[in-house]
């Protein structure tokens, strides 16, 4: 399977377009989200990962806004918008999720609940079970998907559109990311699906820098078979030599 968000112009001229790939490989699941559809007049407008931050934010997942500080953010005691700085987080961008902003009062923040798992996942869990179990087309996935959209203020899902195991499945995919950033589970959703090779490798970039209008490369990342285990702590191995260390450590 292979998901893009590019311009429709751009696979072809990176060598990945659908009449190529699928020349290697017939059987290949070939999902486009182009920002604003294949056709049309805007269809070559660029994408949100070209965009200013103010950008960014216009006619976004509400949830995006209740992640990251969104522009217009202000944090008490301020009474005026708080402004990213990029010596305080190299990406640009600021986690809100998390982050306490309705009082000042440090007994109050101190004595606030952290959930240690969310309603929200499970509903996520059940309809991911269900549409790997083949039970696709069973009414709770897009009941309990819509659940958690229209709670965020995102419209219901399009049954027209996602009409196939395999569009619900990239739509679960979606919507897992979306509600569940920045709660520890991209990182093993990733390795779960066999995703984390494509995702963990290359150059990862931040917002777009008003100075020079491009995106702030972050780090790159390498990822190999290796990393899909962890080393067994020296300890353990030393007391059982019938335990060997996972390899590559």
């Amino acid at each position: 399977m292979l998901v893009h968000n590019f311009r429709p112009a751009v696979p072809k001229r990176l060598g990945i377009d659908f009449d190529r790939l699928t020349l290697i490989n017939p059987r290949l699941i070939y999902c486009a989200v182009t920002g604003y559809g294949e056709h049309g007049p805007m269809k070559d407008k660029a994408g949100y990962d070209q965009f200013q931050f103010v950008q960014e934010f216009t006619d976004r997942d509400p949830r995006l806004g209740m992640t990251i500080v969104p522009p217009g953010f202000v944090r008490l005691p301020a009474t005026r918008p708080y402004v990213q700085q990029l010596a305080n987080n190299f990406t640009g961008y600021h986690q809100l999720k998390g982050y306490f902003n309705f009082s000042t009062d440090a007994q109050v923040i101190g004595s606030t609940d952290v959930p240690s798992i969310r309603y929200a996942e499970v509903l996520l869990n059940y309809v991911e079970s269900l549409l790997e179990l083949d039970d696709w087309q069973n009414p709770d996935i897009v009941t309990h998907l819509n659940d958690l959209r229209t709670r965020a203020g995102m419209p219901r899902v399009d049954v027209a559109r996602f009409n196939t195991k395999d569009k619900l499945r990239v739509l679960i995919r979606r919507e897992r990311q979306a509600e569940l950033a920045f709660e520890g589970q991209r990182y093993f959703d990733i390795r779960r699906w066999g995703t984390v090779k494509t995702l963990m490798n290359g150059e990862v970039f931040g917002a777009t820098d008003p100075a020079t209008g491009q995106a702030i490369k972050v780090q790159d990342r390498a990822y190999t078979d290796r990393d899909y285990y962890w080393p067994i702590p020296e300890k353990e191995v030393l007391l059982n030599y019938n335990m060997k260390q996972n390899d590559g450590y």
